[in-house]
């Protein structure tokens, strides 16, 4: 999994910048503490722009859109905007523009075609070939299930758990920054760090997919999903219902603008007067208040940084 690759490669690298051991340097230890404690890069009444991109670690259902045909990326991909006025050396606040761009991965799709028992992946479709929600590839999702089940005699029984698709983030921040100071790489290459703690709060639009338990109809679509247990022996659709499953299923989504908070652990490496290298682990809380439903979202991040 990506994130996993993710994860190892910034923990060798975190290793990499910490390790202390006897460095190239050629002043001694009171002339390097005395440049630690000097900040060579101010940040008092500076303004600075960030471009980071990155992604969410833990969506289930959501991974980023193909960017081709052979690469397709499989946690959902954001990108993200900031502008941050500090008016000390430790605080500054800013404001934070983020875009989600995501569609739906195989989980979801195998979800809402799925079979009676375990032999969805012998019916083929999303849950055995790569997602794509082209009307090329769901038309031949359609016709690989609708032959299975006239072959198998089985019924098919979707689920439509509750989803919310975050598209537009809009946020403001409060940025704390209580460590700066050196970083050896490499054994003798010496760069300055800062530290840094971001949390704040604003609004999402999302699309939030409420979850279905039965067809316009009235008919369940699956046993147990419904705590009235009206559906008696009626459970499941026919493969010729192609509204009642499937992507043409989805109950419709409701655009919301929901509130959000977030708290971000950062750090900032500079490496000249104005340009800075970022990287940051933030937490991003989703309260979906009128659906009674809260939802908690690991994302990382990367990008540059420059000061004005």
């Amino acid at each position: 999994m990506l994130y996993r690759t993710m994860i190892i490669i910034g923990a060798v690298c975190c290793a990499l910048l910490i390790y202390s051991g006897p460095a190239h340097a050629q002043t001694d230890s009171a002339d390097l503490s005395v440049q630690i404690k000097k900040r060579l890069y101010k940040t008092k009444n500076t303004i600075e722009l960030t471009a980071q991109a990155g992604g969410i670690l833990n969506h289930p259902y959501l991974r980023a859109k193909r960017i081709s045909e052979k690469l397709s990326v499989p946690i959902p991909s954001a990108y993200n905007a900031a502008l941050t006025y500090y008016f000390t050396p430790q605080f500054g606040l800013g404001v934070d523009l983020t875009y989600f761009d995501t569609t739906s991965n195989s989980t979801r799709l195998c979800t809402e075609t799925f079979f009676d028992g375990n032999l969805s992946r012998e019916a083929g479709g999303p849950c055995v070939t790569p997602p794509d929600e082209s009307k090329q590839a769901i038309d031949k999702t359609y016709q690989e299930i609708i032959a299975f089940s006239q072959k198998t005699k089985l019924m098919i029984q979707p689920a439509y758990p509750p989803i919310i698709e975050p598209n537009l983030v809009s946020t403001a921040s409060l940025v704390w920054v209580p460590a700066y100071g050196k970083l050896l790489m490499f054994m003798s290459w010496v760069r300055h760090f800062n530290a840094y703690m971001k949390i704040g709060g604003g609004v999402t639009q999302a699309n939030y997919y409420p979850q279905k338990t039965k067809t316009s109809t009235g008919q369940c679509l699956r046993e147990g999903q419904t705590p009235d247990k009206t559906c008696g022996k009626n459970i499941g659709v026919k493969p010729d219902q192609i509204k009642e499953y499937g992507v043409n299923g989805r109950p419709k989504p409701k655009n919301l603008m929901v509130p959000t908070g977030h708290v971000g652990l950062g750090l900032k490496i500079h490496f000249t007067q104005n340009l800075s290298v970022h990287g940051e682990a933030r937490g991003i809380v989703m309260n979906t208040s009128s659906e009674q439903r809260t939802d908690l979202f690991y994302t990382l991040w990367g990008g540059l940084g420059l000061r004005i």
